[in-house]
């Protein structure tokens, strides 16, 4: 068969999701999109830092933020490691590092500090394995959150969505010892078309 002769591509048709509506092709990210998406992650993250270092500096420490949780790094690193290890995050390093040994920490999922636990293993600290999960799945939820705000609203919308969230004050805890990061990424599967997770709880949600 000639060239001439071969068959055209037909293009890609539309298909109706799960709620009866017609979707397009995939959607696939674009490096503008994740470098918009980086840029909003790492210029977040320093506001937070530089504020919560700021907030540990002034405001006296409560009995909650105990100093041996980032003491190992000297008073230097422990003023840096402040914004991330205070509060909860107490518990899931006590967790990732002794397991459950008492009946009050049973109160926090096990997920997190194992994968802390595992990253320990090539950072050689829980506190910083913690911060590391902590902050990829951060930055993996705000590319998950454009792509699935770009199919539902467009590309300005999703924009500012990513904007609203990296900088929304409870983001603190998106980078902290927390489980909200590392939860938030694994409940929103990524996905490429409108028919994919995202398309499944707007169906869901419109029933």
């Amino acid at each position: 068969m000639s060239v001439a002769e071969a068959p055209a591509v037909a293009p890609l048709e539309q298909s109706p999701d799960a709620a009866g509506r017609e979707i397009g092709p995939p959607v696939q990210p674009s490096a503008p999109h994740v470098r918009e998406t980086w840029s909003a992650f790492w210029r977040s993250r320093v506001l937070v830092w530089v504020v919560g270092c700021v907030a540990f500096l002034l405001l006296p420490t409560s009995s909650g933020d105990p100093a041996w949780t980032a003491s190992a790094f000297g008073s230097l690193g422990n003023v840096l490691a402040a914004p991330a290890v205070r509060w909860d995050a107490v518990w899931y390093l006590q967790i990732a590092q002794h397991g459950y040994q008492t009946a009050r920490v049973t109160a926090f999922y096990p997920l997190y500090p194992l994968v802390a636990r595992a990253v320990s293993l090539l950072t050689g600290s829980i506190s910083i394995a913690g911060i590391v999960v902590s902050l990829a799945g951060l930055f993996a939820g705000l590319l998950i959150l454009r792509r699935l705000t770009a199919l539902e609203l467009g590309e300005k919308p999703a924009s500012a969505a990513v904007q609203l969230l990296a900088f929304s004050p409870v983001a603190v805890f998106l980078s902290a010892i927390y489980s909200e990061a590392c939860f938030w990424r694994c409940r929103w599967r990524p996905s490429t078309r409108p028919d994919g997770a995202g398309g499944r709880l707007r169906a869901w949600s419109e029933r």
